[in-house]
């Protein structure tokens, strides 16, 4: 039996623990990614894009890509807010309050326009092989980075309440389908389609070149909804008065309820309601439809 001194035994003991340890953390070590101004990062379901260069950090083995991306607010877009800010004191003062990219003071300068059709350009021609659809939060999501979430306690509160957009909803506006070759003008005007419609706030198209093969596209849509509710006011020279809440995506269908309480103390009865409900892109279309009741001192309808 061969026996160990007790402090070449610890000291042996210490020295495995060490490795040990270092082992687990070279293999635990985290990998830096580097993202230039503008660039795409796709993390999975995440998409991120940086306005200034910016370092981060995820878990080594993390699947991402990177891509250059042509969505860039040019100093053009800033000199147009500034050129109509300066007309009004109010509109200045915000302007000053809200704005940190601002145009030198010494003069503005044209940019050349960049076209929407622009930024699919590099994937003209590929196959789309899938289409999501990633709602961000109403309340502190953003389309450029669909990791960001609300962070007090209100913003998560009707965020929780609130139903967004349905997928079959946003996808009736689509120009394209899966299987298509992608063409850079039916994304752009798709990407504008939903831009417009009055229960969107903001909308973007990604593009994601499939690793399997390169030929092929995965298409993502973000969009963040608008705050679907509002408050009306109206009173006219007959001496009506009438008070209203308005709903404009009705459980994120993209149809609009309204009520109103209507009061005129020069009539019989002095009382009553309306209400309507709008039905929006009927059948796939781009066709809408609104009933309309009545019951009040002007007749029933």
């Amino acid at each position: 039996m061969i026996l160990v001194p007790a402090k070449l035994f610890r000291q042996t003991f210490l020295f495995v623990v060490f490795v040990a340890m270092t082992i687990t953390v070279f293999a635990q070590k985290d990998v830096t990614i580097k993202l230039k101004s503008n660039q795409i990062l796709v993390i999975g379901e995440t998409m991120t894009m940086s306005k200034n260069d910016t370092i981060i950090v995820v878990p080594k083995g993390t699947d991402y890509q990177i891509y250059d991306s042509k969505y860039v607010l040019s100093d053009g877009f800033y000199d147009s807010i500034y050129s109509r800010a300066q007309r009004r004191r109010l509109t200045k003062e915000l302007y000053n309050l809200l704005i940190t990219n601002r145009p030198p003071q010494n003069g503005i300068k044209n940019k050349e326009p960049i076209e929407s059709e622009d930024f699919f350009d590099g994937f003209e021609g590929k196959t789309i092989t899938s289409i999501k659809y990633k709602p961000v939060e109403l309340f502190g999501g953003s389309v450029r980075d669909t990791t960001l979430v609300a962070t007090s306690n209100l913003g998560k509160f009707t965020n929780r309440l609130h139903q967004e957009t349905r997928r079959d909803v946003i996808f009736k506006h689509l120009l394209f389908d899966i299987g298509d070759a992608l063409d850079a003008y039916a994304l752009a005007d798709t990407e504008r389609i939903i831009r417009s419609l009055s229960y969107i706030e903001d909308a973007r198209i990604y593009v994601r070149l499939n690793p399997e093969d390169l030929n092929t596209v995965e298409v993502t849509i973000v969009a963040k909804d608008r705050f679907p509710w509002s408050v009306n006011f109206a009173y006219d020279n007959n001496g009506t008065t009438r008070v209203g809440f308005t709903n404009q995506n009705i459980l994120g269908s993209g149809n609009e309820a309204s009520v109103g309480y209507l009061r005129n103390q020069n009539e019989v009865p002095q009382q009553g309601y309306d209400a309507s409900y709008t039905m929006r892109s009927i059948d796939d279309t781009f066709i809408d439809g609104t009933v309309y009741v009545s019951d009040s001192f002007n007749g029933r309808t």
